[in-house]
C-alpha cells in the first residue's frame, strides 16, 4: 500500500501472521527504494522501445537477454522467439560470421567498437547497418555482456550510390565533349568516344550509333 506524506509517497508491504489465537502480528517493511528502482528499470525500458535504432544486449555466450521494438521491426524476431537465441543465428550473415565473431571477443576483452557493417533480416536478404557495440559490466566492474545499437542505413547507402552514378555520368559526358572536340575523322570520333566511355565512365561495353 502507498501513503502520502510531505516528503513523497511512500510504498510499504505489509504481511499478516497469527501468532496465537487471540494475537495477530503485523509485519511492515518499506519498499519505497525497490519500487522506485523499478519504476526507473520500467521507464528505461520504454525509452529503449520507442528509438528507431535496434537496441540488442548479449551475454557472454552469445545469447540474446534483451531484444527492443525496433529490433524487432528491423531482423523480423518477436522478442519471444530471440531472447535465448545466439545473436549470431539470427542476424550475422554465414559469410562474415567470422570477422564479426572476432568483433565481439574483443568487446568482451573490454574494448568498444563502432562501424559499419552487414547483417541480415530473418527473410534472409542482407542489409548495411551502421553498429556501435560495447561492453556491459556488472556492480563491480566485471564484464558480463555486449549491448549493441543498430541502425538501418540502406536509404543512405542507395543515396550514395545514386549520387556517386550521377556523377559518373557527368564526368564521362564531359569527356566525351572533349573528344568530340580532339577527334579528326568520324571513324576516329566513334572510336574515342566508346573508350572514354569504358575508360572513363566504367562502364563494361559502349556502342554509339547515329539517328
Amino acid at each position: 500500500y502507498t501513503l502520502d506524506v510531505p516528503a513523497g509517497r511512500l510504498n510499504f508491504e505489509a504481511r499478516l501472521v497469527v501468532n496465537g489465537p487471540d494475537e495477530v502480528l503485523a509485519i511492515v517493511r518499506n519498499v519505497s527504494e525497490r519500487k522506485q528502482a523499478e519504476e526507473r528499470i520500467r521507464f528505461q525500458a520504454d525509452l529503449l522501445d520507442v528509438v528507431e535504432h535496434a537496441i540488442i544486449a548479449i551475454s557472454t555466450d552469445g545469447t540474446v537477454t534483451y531484444w527492443n521494438r525496433f529490433a524487432e521491426r528491423l531482423f523480423g524476431w518477436s522478442v519471444d522467439e530471440a531472447i535465448g537465441r545466439h545473436a549470431a543465428d539470427l542476424i550475422l550473415p554465414s559469410l562474415n560470421r567470422d570477422e564479426a565473431m572476432a568483433t565481439i571477443r574483443s568487446t568482451l576483452a573490454g574494448q568498444s567498437w563502432s562501424g559499419e557493417g552487414t547483417l541480415y533480416h530473418r527473410d534472409g536478404h542482407e542489409f548495411p547497418v551502421m553498429l556501435s557495440i560495447t561492453p556491459i559490466r556488472d556492480s563491480e566492474g566485471a564484464i558480463n555482456g555486449i549491448v549493441g545499437i543498430i541502425a538501418d542505413i540502406s536509404e543512405r547507402k542507395e543515396a550514395e550510390e545514386a549520387l556517386r552514378r550521377a556523377n559518373r555520368a557527368y564526368y564521362t559526358l564531359s569527356e566525351c565533349n572533349q573528344t568530340m572536340v580532339r577527334a579528326t575523322t568520324e571513324l576516329d570520333l566513334l572510336t574515342r568516344v566508346c573508350q572514354t566511355i569504358v575508360d572513363v565512365g566504367g562502364y563494361r561495353i559502349a556502342w554509339v550509333g547515329y539517328i
